[in-house]
Formats: C-alpha cells, sequence, structure tokens
C-alpha cells in the first residue's frame, strides 16, 4: 500500500502500521493475528509504503489480510484484501 503524508517532521511522532493476519501460524507452531511495526517518519521519502512480503510458504494464508496506519491515537488509513 503506498500513500503520501503531509508535513512530516523528523521529530514528529512515529507511524504504527498494524498487519492483522488471518491467523498466520509460524514453524514454531504459534498463532500470529497481528503484527505491529512502529516505524519513524521519513521527511525526505515523497511517498510511503506498507507492505507484507509471502516469503515463507506458511505466511500465505487465505482469508481476509487488513493493513492499518496509525500516528498516537489517530487512525490514517486502511486497507483490506482478500488472499485466496
Amino acid at each position: 500500500m503506498r500513500y503520501r503524508l503531509a508535513g512530516k517532521t523528523e521529530s514528529g511522532e512515529p507511524l504504527t502500521l498494524m498487519y492483522f493476519t488471518p491467523g498466520l501460524i509460524g514453524p514454531d507452531g504459534r498463532r500470529q493475528d497481528k503484527i505491529e511495526v512502529v516505524q519513524k517518519l521519513a521527511p525526505s521519502a515523497a511517498h510511503d509504503v506498507m507492505a507484507f512480503e509471502f516469503t515463507e510458504r506458511h505466511e500465505v494464508v487465505p482469508g481476509e489480510w487488513r493493513f492499518m496506519v496509525f500516528q498516537g491515537d489517530r487512525k490514517l488509513l486502511e486497507q483490506q484484501f482478500q488472499v485466496r
């Protein structure tokens, strides 16, 4: 997901990227329904990107995936999609 944030500064509140999965089961057998990443603002970047790369077979879980970007308590954007 590609997006653009206006008015970014290096001292600005970082973004929280939330990845909601339909139940990713890792090689260790643990279920992961949510992945959370905190990311500093990059004022020099014209566009920001949130992505998930399916690099391992166990990561390709059918169902609804949802990406959300927050800055503090404020939700900036949300995108959902289906993996089949």
